[in-house]
């Protein structure tokens, strides 16, 4: 009977002994050595695993027949696998990280010096021979891909370049650029297990909301005193200009044969306008009097509107008389003083009523 995954696996897993030197620069960086071996990375300070935790990965992404070895390296969290199949070994190292047994797992090459990563911002009419250029001077290149968009069933390109490289003898993927050009584009060129750089300083190991120098570039923003800020210059664009041609060709006028008598009366009018612009000109330089004209002006308007809210009431107040029959004369008064003249009336009509009966009294 063919034996199964849970029999095969522990077969073929490698005693931690025979990877005890695999901090010897040369036998990591030995690319045909590990051209189908794996690393397999656990997040730090994990321990407990085995080579049954794998049983699972193994039969749904690699399968059985593909593995060829297993075993841990000196850390309990890094663990190495050996493939048959080249393609298997690709696939794996692209998909980049997996899950095993609920915890994180990074998949990377085994060689130290096989390093996988992207070049961004690159527009397609660049050909991946140019990219092939500029990486050839760090290492042996083995490929470079153009990543496809995951939309439109993934026929359509995008703008990063996938890339696999050897390092040469004293090179460090540290030495790769950030930041770089290809055809005067620029271009951004990442390493998986890279400290990331910033956009703003263009130091490496921290990000851009990360940066010190972006912080006190904000914070400077923010502490400036009010009205520091540069004048705005004047517009220089294409639209400013043509506006300035119009202005120019509307003002311009057709030279036309004229009357001396016209002339004359033109020059008059020329005359009295130039008096009256000055005259105005003067009235408006002085404050006083602009405040002044505004002040009347405020009045005007105000005494209007009272006069009119004034009209509206006593129309309703008059309209309200009439439906209840009551004359308007005998309605409240408008004013006070009429009031206080019917009071001293009706007193002085009780006193003599009083003095013509004073036996009633």
């Amino acid at each position: 009977m063919p034996k199964g995954c849970s029999d095969l696996i522990p077969e073929r897993t490698v005693d931690p002994e025979v990877f005890a030197d695999m901090d010897n620069f040369d036998l990591v960086n030995n690319p045909t050595a590990f051209a189908k071996s794996l690393r397999l990375q656990f997040p730090k300070f994990s321990k407990g695993f085995s080579s049954s935790d794998f049983e699972e990965f193994v039969q749904e992404h690699v399968g059985v027949e593909n593995l060829k070895s297993l075993g841990r390296l000196n850390f309990p969290n890094e663990w190495q696998m050996e493939v048959e199949s080249k393609d298997v070994r690709e696939k794996l190292i692209r998909w980049g990280k997996t899950k095993i047994k609920n915890r994180s797992c990074w998949i990377s090459p085994l060689c130290t010096s096989e390093i996988r990563g992207f070049v961004h911002w690159l527009p397609n009419s660049v050909t991946n021979q140019k990219v092939k250029d500029l990486l050839s001077d760090y290492g042996e290149v083995l490929f470079v891909e153009n990543q496809k968009q995951s939309l439109w069933s993934g026929k359509v390109a995008s703008d990063s370049r996938y890339y696999a490289l050897y390092l040469r003898a004293g090179k460090a993927k540290e030495d790769l650029p950030h930041f770089t050009k290809i055809e005067n584009f620029n271009v951004l060129v990442t390493v998986r297990g890279r400290n990331p750089a910033c956009f703003h300083c263009r130091e490496s190991g921290h990000r851009k909301n990360e940066c010190k120098k972006f912080k006190e570039k904000l914070n400077s923003y923010c502490q400036r005193p009010s009205k520091s800020a540069p004048k705005r210059r004047k517009p220089r664009g294409k639209r400013f200009a043509a506006n300035i041609k119009e202005s120019k060709d509307a003002a311009k006028v057709p030279e036309t044969p004229i009357d001396k008598g016209e002339v004359a009366s033109s020059g008059a009018k020329q005359k009295t306008t130039e008096r009256q612009v000055s005259a105005d000109k003067k009235e408006k330089k002085t404050p006083a009097n602009s405040e002044v004209l505004v002040a009347a002006e405020e009045l005007d308007h105000f005494q209007l509107k009272m006069t009119e809210l004034l009209s509206e009431t006593m129309d309703k107040f008059k309209k309200e008389l009439t439906k209840n029959h009551v004359p308007v004369e005998d309605a409240a008064p408008a004013a006070t003083g009429e009031v206080e003249k019917k009071k001293k009336k009706k007193k002085k009509k009780n006193k003599k009523k009083t003095e013509a009966n004073p036996s009633e009294s």
